[in-house]
């Protein structure tokens, strides 16, 4: 499984559910999913709230296992303002989805690996070097 991998950034946004919908932008317009499947993160995310931030700055939209999802994506956009998140000031966020529960905990854990070398590497907030990295790291994570 390689998923589509896509990288943005922006100055400003005015609130989280901007940030969902312009990251994931391109992954939609691929046909990589449905729109529908955004509104299953909303779900999630007024069901689970903030335990979709994965640190103090970054967050990852996901939703469950969903007939919506065509092929495996991961979007990431940094944020130069950070948009505010169930009192967390966020500047990376993260969408992704999978066709399975296997190949999601897999792309989490490429994502959580990204978080932790970002928090090292301050120069991974651009989002080509981002992209870059998400690609070079892809198969370690995701096997």
């Amino acid at each position: 499984m390689k998923p589509r991998i896509d990288a943005s950034q922006t100055r400003a946004l005015s609130s989280w559910e901007e940030g969902l919908y312009l990251a994931s932008e391109k992954s939609l317009e691929a046909g990589a999913f449905s729109s529908l499947y955004l509104k299953d993160i909303v779900n999630a995310v007024h069901a689970y709230g903030e335990t979709m931030a994965i640190t103090k700055g970054t967050v990852c939209f996901h939703a469950q296992e969903s007939c919506y999802v065509h092929a495996p994506f991961i979007c990431y956009m940094y944020v130069q303002k950070p948009v505010h998140y169930f009192g967390k000031h966020i500047h990376h966020i993260f969408v992704m989805g999978a066709l399975n529960n296997h190949d999601h905990r897999k792309m989490l854990a490429l994502i959580s690996a990204f978080t932790m070398a970002r928090n090292s590497s301050p120069p991974l907030n651009a989002s080509s070097k981002a992209r870059t990295w998400l690609i070079n790291h892809m198969d370690t994570y995701l096997k």
